[in-house]
């Protein structure tokens, strides 16, 4: 579906039912009216199966003929007969031959197993390197056989924004993997930063947005879900490790991008939002290193009339124990006391903060004046601050677990929806070693008993 057919079925659609009770049938009928070369009963599966479909794509490389065989599978690991049919995938690829050279395709993968076939294929490469999902084109999983060298290939040169964000967050992803099995590919992280600092020095003018994505290495959160065996604080550990190592080989460049940015952030939305978004992501990252200029630079935006600078100054202090912290939180607390909504920010804020007596302090958020037992997003601050960002929460002896399950039996009787909600905190607890594992389970068998 182009633009402008996309455009006419729209347009039909909102003929056809404005006022009506529409549904999503009919709107995709009429989306479709003008491409009769995608079956519509079979686009409608996408709106049937639940799960997120898994696509596993390889190449095949005949040297000899310059010929390039890309096979595909797409499957759902969901078990039912509705997940077992085809979906249609529409697939965006770029072809590279060699550096910033490449041609586009667009290929309807619509049957359980394919084949892609490119001839005459000339290259300086040892193999042609594909880039997938260009546009983020269909909301899949997928694997493919390109090298952690390849994906960096795709960094340099794709100009596609999505499959460089895709691209990093895979090589960042495998590489937290690879630390978590005491696997070592330090070529590769070295290989990385120097990717990194040829963004910086060769994309003066780079999307800050993007910039934003691929200075950001994946939260515990965003991993949780990928490992097997989950040691919490080996886990944490290698991903504050990457941080630092990312910070202190960047430090350069960050700061200059600082100076820049330090005359965009001021701009009103939308023309800032960009500039205050990548700001956040590099204070973040500077407070990592021995710069002590950085704190106080950082601290004074805390006291910002903007609301998303002053949160962003708050929230880059959380897992740094220093005297700015402490400054950081009065400041915030006292500017914005007076509007609950952004108050919020602080109570998730101070929630996150280890320390020696955690879940008393955690307690006495809950005791603060400010604290209204009956909102639901403050509540939902405190829980998700402590769970998210506070360490302490997976401390061995279980503690943290128990705690959080007694809350969650207080507060279903005056917030059930949050609560309930909240409960996917323990959803991967089979994953998680000794005596993690055994912990979250006692957890969880005690909120259902109650």
């Amino acid at each position: 579906v182009n633009n402008e057919n996309f455009k006419k079925g729209f347009n039909n659609y909102i003929k056809k039912y404005d006022g009506k009770a529409a549904t999503i049938d009919n709107f995709i009928d009429c989306i479709f009216e003008n491409s009769r070369n995608i079956d519509v009963e079979q686009f409608k599966l996408w709106y049937k199966q639940n799960g997120t479909p898994e696509v596993d794509l390889t190449r095949l490389w005949d040297k000899k003929n310059n010929e390039l065989t890309i096979f595909m599978k797409q499957k759902n690991i969901k078990k039912s007969s509705i997940n077992q049919l085809p979906l249609v995938i529409p697939i965006k690829l770029a072809i590279f031959k060699d550096k910033k050279d490449f041609f586009t395709h667009i290929f309807i993968f619509k049957t359980k197993e394919a084949k892609l076939t490119f001839k005459d294929l000339r290259t300086k490469l040892d193999q042609p390197i594909i880039s997938l999902f260009r546009e983020f084109s269909a909301p899949v999983n997928w694997r493919t056989d390109l090298t952690l060298d390849e994906e960096l290939f795709i960094i340099e040169n794709e100009k596609d924004l999505f499959s460089i964000y895709d691209s990093i967050t895979r090589i960042y992803k495998k590489i937290i993997l690879n630390r978590n099995n005491n696997i070592s590919i330090k070529k590769i992280e070295d290989k990385l930063l120097k990717t990194m600092i040829s963004i910086f020095k060769q994309n003066k003018n780079m999307n800050m947005k993007l910039l934003s994505e691929i200075l950001t290495i994946p939260s515990f959160l965003n991993i949780e879900s990928e490992i097997k065996d989950i040691d919490p604080n080996k886990l944490n550990q290698i991903i504050n490790d990457l941080n630092c190592k990312l910070s202190n080989q960047l430090e350069f460049h960050l700061l200059e991008k600082l100076n820049d940015l330090e005359k965009e952030i001021h701009k009103k939305w939308p023309d800032g939002g960009a500039a205050r978004k990548l700001i956040d992501v590099i204070w973040r990252l500077l407070l990592n290193t021995k710069n002590m200029d950085i704190k106080k630079r950082v601290l004074k935006f805390v006291d910002s009339k903007n609301m998303t600078l002053s949160r962003s100054a708050l929230n880059s202090f959380q897992k740094f124990n220093c005297e700015e912290r402490s400054l950081a939180s009065s400041l915030f607390l006292e500017r914005w006391k007076g509007n609950k909504v952004v108050l919020d920010n602080w109570f998730y804020f101070m929630a996150g903060i280890q320390g020696e007596k955690t879940l008393e302090n955690i307690e006495s958020l809950f005791k603060n004046k400010y604290f209204d037992e009956k909102s639901p997003n403050t509540l939902r601050s405190i829980l998700n601050g402590y769970v998210i960002n506070n360490p302490s929460f997976h401390k061995k002896d279980g503690s943290g677990y128990f705690y959080i399950a007694e809350k969650i039996i207080k507060f279903d009787s005056i917030n059930p929806i949050v609560v309930s909600r909240f409960l996917k905190i323990f959803s991967h607890w089979e994953s998680y070693i000794e005596p993690y594992k055994e912990k979250m389970l006692c957890a969880l068998k005690y909120i259902d008993s109650h």
